[in-house]
């Protein structure tokens, strides 16, 4: 009896210890199924990829788009910029010392107008100068000339009554009690483009900018402030205004001989080197 329960139990133990190959079926399963995580896996890690660059890639436009934009409103507008110097290098080219200059040139204003302070909405009469009262004043514009002729005075050439009368012309201007004391002004314009005239008036004329000279202004006389640089191309703006109640003054500006108009007289530079 004992052998055989014996022999039985090594029997079983021997059959729980075997094992069989696992079948060709099986193996191409579990085999199939890894191939399938490892692409999915790297589909994975591509979409990351993808999704990142395209975020890179739009912030860097972002911020590009913001710097355009700010160097857009950092940049001057074209009208503002200075014109071209129509005399470039003629300041180097051999000159000699024997060849005039003219003595001036006589330059008329690009424009000039009368402003009233007590109708500061009021537009101005383009073409009337008039300093009637210390409420009214005169802008006058003028652009520069010419190369060496940047020695510059401003003021009024008024020609003698008798003058005028024998040009057989109904021109002529009025001083009130015989004089009128002036304050010229330097106004802060632009110094490339010419004034809106059709806008002007007193509300929108530019600020002033300093006090350049006063002057007594007398019938058949020239009044005019001290020279100052003028550099060629560049546009001067100026105010003259009545200094005190007594000013009195009227005239048609224009062109014509004898003169009778405020105005720039433009003479060769102070210095002779060329």
């Amino acid at each position: 009896m004992l052998p055989n329960i014996s022999e039985c139990v090594s029997s079983y133990l021997m059959r729980s210890k075997e094992w069989s190959p696992v079948g060709n079926d099986e193996e191409e399963a579990f085999l199939d199924g890894q191939q399938q995580r490892q692409p999915a896996e790297r589909s994975s890690r591509g979409t990351h990829v993808l999704v990142w660059a395209c975020i890179i890639s739009l912030a860097i436009s972002a911020v590009n788009l913001s710097l355009i934009s700010l160097r857009k409103l950092s940049v001057a507008s074209p009208t503002k910029l200075r014109r071209p110097d129509i005399y470039i290098g003629l300041d180097r080219v051999e000159r000699n010392a024997s060849w005039p200059l003219p003595q001036y040139l006589a330059n008329y204003p690009i424009s000039i107008s009368h402003i009233d302070k007590g109708t500061p909405t009021s537009l101005g009469d383009n073409g009337m100068s008039s300093c009637w009262r210390t409420c009214v004043s005169v802008v006058a514009q003028f652009r520069m000339h010419d190369f060496g002729m940047d020695n510059c005075t401003f003021g009024v050439w008024l020609s003698p009554y008798n003058m005028l009368k024998d040009t057989h012309t109904n021109r002529t201007y009025t001083i009130r009690n015989g004089s009128a004391n002036v304050e010229v002004w330097d106004l802060d314009a632009d110094p490339v483009d010419e004034l809106d005239w059709t806008r002007l008036s007193y509300r929108t004329r530019p600020k002033r900018r300093s006090l350049r000279a006063k002057l007594n202004v007398r019938p058949g006389a020239t009044a005019s402030v001290p020279n100052f640089e003028c550099p060629s191309g560049t546009v001067m703006t100026f105010e003259v205004a009545c200094a005190d109640g007594n000013c009195g003054i009227e005239f048609q500006q224009d062109e014509a001989t004898p003169r009778i108009a405020w105005m720039v007289f433009q003479y060769p530079r102070l210095s002779k080197v060329f």
